[in-house]
């Protein structure tokens, strides 16, 4: 299976002390219990992977993993939490030029915003039937970005997303 190769994979970076490998197997075995639909197991294997590249300084993997928290937490019905290290993952793509996985973050946002409960919006000063057109700015800015760097595929997601507004 996906998560024994995965696993095997972590134990000889292990070996060798190989941090960066460490990093990118635990990221790995976080991506396959998402896809297990198991994302508290998902979320510990994620956070072992971002501490190993926030000692590296590695931006883009700590973006990465930032993603996939985001992801993880929101399957959990923790909306803040999963809110919160989508914006620390679309302020690294930001800042560092990475348009497709900026273009990426941004329709996630723009779904919590659609997704979420009442409380949450209320709490980021958003009345809840505002939440579309504050869902469709989000899309709308990654359907513009999808666009300029030619990413059909996300250009497709978007304007999907924006049909369900």
């Amino acid at each position: 299976s996906a998560l024994a190769f995965q696993n095997r994979a972590l134990e000889a970076f292990e070996e060798i002390q190989n941090k960066q490998g460490m990093a990118q197997a635990y990221g790995n075995i976080g991506v396959v219990y998402d896809l297990l639909s198991r994302p508290a197991n998902a979320i510990e294997f994620y956070m072992k992977a971002l501490h190993l590249n926030e000692a590296s300084g590695n931006q883009h993997r700590m973006a990465s993993d930032f993603t996939n928290l985001g992801t993880a937490y929101i399957q959990l019905l923790d909306y803040e939490k999963g809110f919160q290290y989508l914006l620390k993952a679309r302020n690294i793509y930001k800042a560092s030029g990475d348009r497709n996985n900026l273009s990426v973050v941004l329709l996630q946002i723009g779904d919590l915003y659609r997704n979420a409960p009442d409380l949450f919006l209320k709490q980021h000063d958003i009345s809840p039937p505002a939440r579309y057109t504050t869902a469709m700015r989000y899309q709308k800015e990654a359907l513009e970005i999808a666009k300029e760097i030619g990413a059909t595929a996300l250009q497709s997601q978007a304007l999907e997303s924006l049909s369900t507004l």
